[in-house]
């Protein structure tokens, strides 16, 4: 088991902050396929139909944005 962190933009497995906040999460069976990735990119899509600013899209994404 393990939390996912972030550090410096890179995201690493590592122990949760607690020992009680540790969790099993069952998924179902078509999941299974999905990498981290394709979470940022579902992520995006959201954010584009709820018509946020690309400039707020890319500061939530921890993109830059040519000529910002």
């Amino acid at each position: 088991m393990g939390a996912l962190h972030e550090v410096g933009g890179r995201l690493y497995l590592g122990p949760p902050k607690t020992a009680g906040s540790a969790r099993e999460v069952h998924l179902p069976p078509f999941i299974e396929g999905t990498h981290f990735h394709d979470l940022r990119h579902t992520h995006k899509t959201w954010l584009i139909e709820d018509d946020i600013p690309e400039v707020a899209q890319a500061k939530r994404l921890g993109h830059r944005l040519a000529g910002v």
